[in-house]
């Protein structure tokens, strides 16, 4: 799929603990690759 292949950056606008994510997919799921934290 596009999001894992050109490694888009989701936003969790009420994820306490995650801002943004890029996406993996590990045959069988997707899976969070890498959790991102963005400074304001």
């Amino acid at each position: 799929p596009k999001i894992v292949e050109e490694e888009w950056i989701l936003f969790f606008e009420h994820d306490p603990i995650h801002q943004s994510c890029t996406v993996q997919f590990d045959g069988k799921h997707y899976r969070l690759k890498e959790s991102i934290n963005i400074n304001e």
